[in-house]
């Protein structure tokens, strides 16, 4: 979430050359209605290096971050006045696992990095990482990869979604369990996805590539209202 701007960034990491082609929603005067489409404009923002679609937005310092599929680099992004990407310098490398593929990003109430995704053996594991050197604190092993990931606004409860089962849920941080709250349509929404937050504590789940965005199914929306969250970043 781009709060500068006012607008949902996400990226289609399908792009070619190895880099991910971003977009985003303006959300000015979106009115959203559950259980109904909401028509959107899409916006071409450029792209970043690194293939992966694993981002978060940083409250602190209101940056974005994402590390590139496959290995252990964090990267932030850098925008222009006009709002488009203007660079993707390396913040550093994440220390435990040699390799990270799949998942997503998202930041706590004390600024520490949680990360899902598998490791190189293919396993899935939820990692939590100090934000100042970048060390991991904890290596979970939930039974399944959290596709999306976003906490509340207090930072203190993460919520996730897995495509195994196409179930959001809560996460618990001691052991990375799962505890189901609802039970989507996987014909609707498919694999993968990216989890998110607006203005009015909504939860949002993944957008379609591109070419689906003529209408923007923001159906699930108001069936999640009081997930509880100040603002972040779709990326899925």
């Amino acid at each position: 979430m781009d709060i500068t701007r006012n607008r949902l960034i996400y990226d289609d990491d399908a792009a070619a050359g190895g880099t991910n082609q971003a977009y985003a929603i303006s959300l000015n005067n979106i009115q959203l209605t559950p259980h109904a489409a909401t028509p959107v404009t899409v916006t071409s923002l450029g792209s970043w290096v690194g293939s992966g679609n694993n981002s978060g937005w940083r409250k602190a310092d209101n940056q974005f971050y994402y590390f590139v599929d496959g290995t252990t680099q964090l990267h932030t992004l850098t925008f222009g006045p006009t709002g488009l990407i203007t660079g993707d310098p390396l913040v550093g490398n994440f220390t435990g696992p040699t390799a990270m593929t799949g998942g997503d990003i998202d930041f706590d109430s004390n600024g520490s990095i949680w990360v899902s995704g598998t490791n190189s053996s293919g396993e899935p594991r939820l990692w939590n990482f100090d934000f100042g050197t970048l060390d991991a604190i904890s290596t979970l092993s939930p039974n399944s990869l959290y596709n999306g990931m976003t906490f509340n606004a207090e930072g203190t409860t993460l919520y996730g979604y897995t495509d195994t089962n196409g179930e959001y849920g809560s996460i618990n941080l001691s052991t990375g369990a799962f505890q189901s709250v609802l039970q989507t349509d996987p014909a609707f929404f498919g694999g993968g996805g990216d989890l998110a937050t607006g203005t009015e504590e909504i939860v949002l789940p993944a957008v379609p590539e591109p070419n689906q965005l003529g209408i923007f199914g923001l159906i699930f929306v108001g069936c999640l209202f009081r997930f509880r969250r100040g603002r972040g970043v779709v990326a899925g």
